[in-house]
């Protein structure tokens, strides 16, 4: 039996970021993971499909309103799972965010990784879970 990764992009304008963050994954997933990496969020907005999965999206990119990201990514597929590192502090901004469908976000410091590869691992290891559970 062959088995699918999650496809997962990753958004930021800092190079080193995206990289730390790609290698980070693929270190603790492996090949559980097909990652793409993009440095603007229009490229990556165009490139999501009825098979993105997650995408992690740096809210660093506020300036291109980080809503309006969420929003063209929901309205290219609505079940992928949003990702946000934030700097930001602002409640109303974070309230706003989770309304336009983000699943996750995480303040961008030491521990967001961490927080990044509890959400995906939970994404990857909850379908078996609930197949388990009902075909014992």
């Amino acid at each position: 039996m062959e088995t699918q990764g999650l496809n997962l992009f990753i958004v930021d304008h800092n190079k080193s970021m995206v990289s730390g963050l790609k290698n980070y994954l693929t270190g603790k997933f492996g090949e559980k993971l097909n990652i793409s990496t993009f440095n603007d969020s229009e490229t990556c907005v165009n490139c999501i499909n009825e098979e993105t999965d997650v995408v992690i999206l740096n809210s660093a990119l506020e300036e291109e309103n980080g809503n309006e990201i969420l929003t063209s990514i929901k309205r290219r597929n609505p079940r992928t799972a949003i990702i946000m590192l934030s700097q930001n502090e602002n409640m109303k901004a974070v309230i706003e965010s989770f309304r336009t469908k983000a699943k996750k976000i995480a303040k961008s410091n030491n521990s967001a990784w961490k927080k990044v590869r509890a959400f995906i691992k939970y994404l990857i290891w909850k379908p078996m879970q609930i197949f388990n559970s009902r075909f014992k």
